[in-house]
């Protein structure tokens, strides 16, 4: 991404369209500001709780949340074992469960979501795939900001 300095890139699945548009984001209450970081990462809200969150397109989740953050969740139902997946470190479970509260993401805020916790040792929350296919993600590489809006 770093290709693309001086330009916002838009992500838009829903429409299938990746958007170059040259200027800046504005600093405000619905842009993060992306961490230092080789992979696209940002903090975001748990509970009021800010977290670490990778941005990966590539994972075909909604939210996951690794179990050695469960201790900063609350949950609606007993997370259970829906699956299992594969990555570089090996096997890992994956464990399906309705959070209880809201998980905001720059102007997207959601109560109760259906989230997945992962078994694996991550460093923060991953965003994945069906996150991005219902939000628009724009990026300012040169800024370092990122402002997320729900597809309309």
């Amino acid at each position: 991404i770093a290709a693309f300095e001086g330009y916002i890139v838009t992500i838009d699945y829903t429409n299938r369209k990746l958007l170059l548009t040259k200027g800046t984001l504005p600093a405000g209450k619905n842009v993060l500001a992306l961490n230092e970081s080789p992979i696209l990462e940002a903090n975001i809200m748990l509970n009021g709780k800010s977290v670490p969150a990778n941005f990966d397109c590539g994972a075909p989740s909604y939210i996951s949340i690794p179990t050695n953050m469960k201790d900063k969740c609350a949950f609606k139902t007993e997370p259970r074992v829906v699956g299992k997946a594969m990555t570089v470190g090996g096997e890992m479970d994956i464990l399906a469960a309705q959070f209880d509260g809201t998980i905001t993401i720059g102007a997207v805020t959601m109560k109760d979501p259906q989230i997945e916790l992962v078994t694996a040792n991550f460093p923060g929350v991953n965003i994945g795939y069906r996150f991005f296919n219902k939000n628009k993600v724009s990026i300012d590489v040169k800024n370092k900001r990122m402002r997320i809006e729900p597809n309309t």
